[in-house]
């Protein structure tokens, strides 16, 4: 039987209303609804869900359940078929326990169903999870007892997934947003959904309907997101986005013919009233070429452009203070932008310009006051003079490598403009190209500090800081960057100055001997010293260093001495490279402040006393392939309340877990032969233990003072546990615990015994 989540004493049901679903398959005298979803804590969690039905009789309809999305929402492929139950009010509802505290972010999906007289009846799917409720109302409710409860809710179930390693990269406690779509649906088919940030969430749009197509994607608040069907968008908070359709083809524009009678022109609005025109890609049965001069320009009531494929070239101010132009669609093809194209177009928030287009005319984009994302690609060549001028909402932008000359205030008066990316291509930087920006603090240039002296440069621009391009990390000081996601990102302080090296024996490799001498609160160590490798952090190299914050440790370091870090009080991160293989005897000696560290998979040793006294470590998982774990390594970490240890550990040290008085359960793997002197003394909050049938011995006092120990699961028979040598200063905590012995199958005489349930041990 799974374990439910527990709340004792407590009687709780809150109902959350979902939007009615639409029916799949109905008739005018029959159909199913799921109108509500309700989660209910009544010493256990579970899900109801309310079914309106009309002339179809209770009995006879059923919820399906799948606990994994399916294929399709049809009879026969459900995990789970359920009854109905009525309530107090003769509502039709279905109670769905099947729950565990480790599934509290499993999506469970429900479809209601009926058959009569061989006619099969669905309501529309519905998806839940005890997390998307439990977010919801944390959003709305203001009932300070029932956000505390459900805040101790998520904490025990993100507990709980640690413990049995379930689901663990998305915890219950991680913030959780929701995200619609209309005129279209999510990944899962949905038009609602559930994610956490940094996720992606793939929109597709719907089919247009006959006589439009699909334009474009909108956030709520109107903001152009992309013009593919499919879009992937990365989650930062709760959003709506919107497909929007226009019309197929706009009717009643004006065209002029090309001289050589191949092709035609736009040249102006003619009769078309159109607020979202959409230039079809030929007229009279010839292709359209060119967006002609002023053809839409002052036309203030137009929102939205869409321009075909085929069309090479706007004409200057072709579409200049179209005031309520949102966004354009320009297709790849198109050469040139010419003079003042989009020039005051103050609703524009952001366009992308094609690859193909070599230029990009005088004020073409001047004072569009909303623009806040352009991409320029690398086929463009030149900017003309203040193309950019005056766009107040620009933050950023990357001149791309084949422009070598930015214009007369081509960026000028862009206030907001914090940094801007310079290629060294560049070798002309005109009158107030960057003028009045007065809020840029960063240029990115792809080169050099010679290089970028070499530049023309105005005297009326204003750079900020600039930084020059480093691949690999500089071994000077300087204002250096690189990329990081394709986003310039300066270096940090470089290589802390200050810290003592000694040549290894074989003379190969350069060893970190002391500290003493770097005042730094950050500390970077680099990857080499003199031409040769750092390969180790030497004993006690920074002990007793109470004012570092911060450790980066290289790709080259394989071992972390005895006391490298002792005494590190003020220490809160560290990263430790998957290089290292060995963490020495009291490493991190007192990391009072270090809550979470963790340890690469190729360590395979962990010292004496590595983790003592790291009051505020909550949780530490023993990577595969450590094979020891020293006396005392975690003895007196007082946060300490989930471990994970590996099968590969063969020992455990005395004191190891003393006076952890957090933890509450753990597995000893089945390599260990013996639990050692007071290994887990004075943990009080110890409530059970896994012991495998290959302990020969349980030391002195190893469990002394475990006043809180109930459940002991021993990988073995009665007469294999007694043949266990034990400390008689074990015998109260071990006695008053109930002992289950292992059985694979179950049992034919009473007694306790156990057997593993998704790997966790559990009583028959």
């Amino acid at each position: 039987m799974k374990k439910k989540l527990t709340f004792l004493a407590l009687t709780l049901v809150l109902i959350l209303s979902v939007c009615a679903t639409t029916v799949f398959a109905t008739t005018e005298t029959a159909s199913l609804k799921i109108t509500a979803a309700n989660l209910s804590l009544e010493n256990a969690v579970y899900m109801n869900f309310k079914v309106t039905h009309e002339n179809i009789d209770r009995d006879d309809v059923k919820l399906l359940v799948w606990e994994e999305m399916p294929e399709a929402y049809t009879k026969g492929t459900e995990d789970t078929c359920l009854s109905a139950k009525t309530d107090k009010d003769g509502n039709t509802f279905f109670h769905y326990t099947d729950l565990t505290a480790k599934d509290m972010t499993k999506l469970i999906y429900a479809c209601a169903y009926a058959k009569i007289d061989g006619v099969e009846y669905y309501s529309a799917p519905i998806k839940y999870s005890i997390a998307i409720y439990a977010h919801r109302m944390k959003a709305s409710s203001t009932d300070a007892e029932l956000l505390e409860l459900i805040d101790a809710m998520l904490e025990y179930g993100a507990l709980a997934q640690k413990y049995f390693n379930h689901n663990t990269d998305i915890l219950a406690t991680a913030p959780l947003y929701q995200i619609s779509v209309n005129g279209g649906k999510l990944e899962d088919g949905f038009a609602i959904g559930w994610y956490h940030e940094g996720a992606t969430a793939t929109l597709t749009a719907n089919e247009a309907d006959e006589g439009y197509i699909f334009s474009h994607w909108e956030n709520r608040i109107g903001k152009y997101m992309g013009e593919t069907k499919t879009l992937d968008v990365i989650i930062n908070g709760a959003q709506t986005y919107t497909a929007v359709y226009a019309k197929k083809y706009s009717a009643g524009l004006e065209y002029t013919l090309s001289s050589d009678k191949t092709y035609y022109s736009v040249t102006g609005i003619g009769t078309c009233e159109d607020k979202k025109i959409s230039i079809p890609p030929e007229y009279d049965g010839k292709p359209v070429k060119k967006v002609e001069n002023e053809s839409f320009r002052n036309r203030t009531n137009i929102a939205s452009i869409i321009i075909p494929k085929g069309v090479i070239s706007i004409g200057d101010y072709a579409f200049s203070s179209c005031c309520d132009l949102v966004n354009i669609t320009l297709p790849e093809g198109i050469t040139s932008i010419g003079d003042h194209a989009f020039s005051s177009c103050d609703s524009l928030v952001s366009i992308a310009i094609p690859e193909g287009i070599t230029s990009i005319g005088d004020h073409a984009f001047s004072s569009c006051k909303k623009l806040a994302n352009i991409t320029i690609p690398k086929s463009v060549t030149s900017i003309g003079n203040y193309a950019f001028s005056y766009c107040t909402s620009l933050v950023s932008i990357a001149i791309p490598e084949c422009v070598t000359s930015i214009g007369d205030g081509a960026f000028y008066s862009c206030d907001n403009l914090e940094n801007i990316t310079i290629p060294k291509s560049i070798t002309l930087i005109d009158f107030q190209a960057f003028d009045y920006c007065e809020n840029l603090k960063a240029t990115y240039y792809l080169g050099t500090a010679q290089e970028w002296s070499k530049i023309t440069i105005d005297s009326y621009n204003n750079f900020g800081s600039v930084h020059y391009y480093s691949e690999t990390p500089p071994t000077t000081v300087g204002k250096y960057w690189r990329y990081v996601n394709n986003v310039p990102t300066a270096w940090e302080i470089q290589y802390s100055e200050g810290l003592s090296y000694t040549l290894s024996t074989d003379k190969t490799y350069y060893i970190i001997s002391d500290g003493g001498g770097c005042y730094d609160d950050n500390i970077r160590i680099p990857l080499e010293y003199k031409g040769k490798p750092v390969k180790e952090i030497g004993r006690f190299a920074f002990d007793d260093g109470t004012g570092i914050h911060s450790i980066t440790i290289p790709d080259s370091v394989t071992l972390i001495g005895d006391g490298a870090f002792y005494g590190c009080i003020n220490l809160v991160n560290i990263t430790i490279p998957e290089s290292v293989t060995s963490i020495g005897e009291d490493a991190f000696f007192r990391y009072k402040k270090l809550a979470n560290i963790t340890i690469p998979k190729s360590v395979t040793s962990i010292g004496n006393h590595a983790f003592y006294y790291c009051t505020s470590l909550v949780s530490i998982t023993i990577p595969e392939g450590v094979t020891s774990i020293g006396d005392g390594a975690f003895s007196k970490c007082s946060s300490l309340a989930s471990i994970t240890i590996p099968e590969t550990v063969e020992s455990i040290g005395d004191f190891a877990f003393f006076d952890c008085t957090n933890l509450v359960n753990i597995t000893i793997p089945n390599g260990v032969t013996s639990i050692g002197r007071q290994t887990f003394y004075n943990c009080t909050s110890l409530a059970s233990i896994t012991i495998p049938k290959g302990v020969t011995s349980i030391g002195e006092r190893a469990f002394y003072e475990c006043s809180n120990l109930q459940t002991i699961f021993y990988n073995g028979t009665a007469e294999e546990w007694s043949a266990i040598t034990i400390d008689e200063n074990n015998n109260t905590p071990l006695k008053n615990a109930t002992i289950y012995y292992y059985s694979e199958i179950a049992p034919t005489t009473e007694g306790n015994f156990w057997h593993y349930v998704d790997g966790v041990p559990t009583p028959w």
